[in-house]
């Protein structure tokens, strides 16, 4: 009876109500967003930014390369230890998510390649160079990525300031007009 009375009432149309508050509640909180004026308005901001989206690309390429070495190792997981560990390593996906679980060092050592291990000993030529590979060169290859972008950006900005701070060829002679000026001044009054 219970059951029944939560569902007649849950069709009511005052329950419709408190789901149209929720919703409201849901465009309240993307007052949050307001906070990407502030990315605007920090030059430091920009520049992390500006650097992120510019080296999307190359990350991008880094993924694929990523993914390769995910396909390979997955390969050979499957191969290697499907059979015995067919929870982890029965199909290319569940190997592939595996790796990123290896990849992400999330209980990899003591909850998948200690029990695959004592099965095959030399697993462990199999883990170490996955992690060497995905987790320290590969994403050290995404951090040098950004740290390269940020540093051209900084560069693009200090030259775009430095030309807004050179003077322009009308200004350059006004300023010798002006010390001709003076100095025609300072022999008048040296004679």
């Amino acid at each position: 009876m219970l059951i029944v009375g939560i569902s007649f009432v849950s069709g009511l149309s005052f329950m419709a109500a408190f789901r149209a508050v929720r919703v409201l509640r849901v465009f309240k909180s993307l007052k949050a967003l307001r906070g990407t004026r502030l990315i605007s308005s920090v030059k430091h901001l920009q520049i992390i930014i500006g650097a992120i989206v510019k080296s999307v690309p190359s990350i991008m390429w880094t993924g694929i390369l990523l993914l390769l070495i995910y396909y390979i190792f997955a390969l050979i997981g499957v191969n290697l230890f499907g059979e015995e560990f067919p929870d982890w390593f029965g199909t290319i996906g569940k190997a592939m998510y595996t790796l990123f679980q290896v990849m992400t060092l999330e209980s990899w050592s003591m909850g998948i390649s200690r029990p695959v291990m004592e099965v095959f000993p030399y697993a462990w030529a199999y883990f170490v160079p996955f992690v060497l590979l995905s987790s320290f060169i590969v994403m050290n290859v995404v951090v040098g990525i950004v740290v390269n972008a940020i540093s051209e950006v900084t560069a693009e900005n200090n030259d775009g300031e430095a030309a807004d701070k050179t003077p322009s060829n009308g200004e350059l002679i006004k300023e010798i007009r002006s010390l001709k000026e003076q100095l025609d001044r300072m022999e008048k009054a040296l004679k």
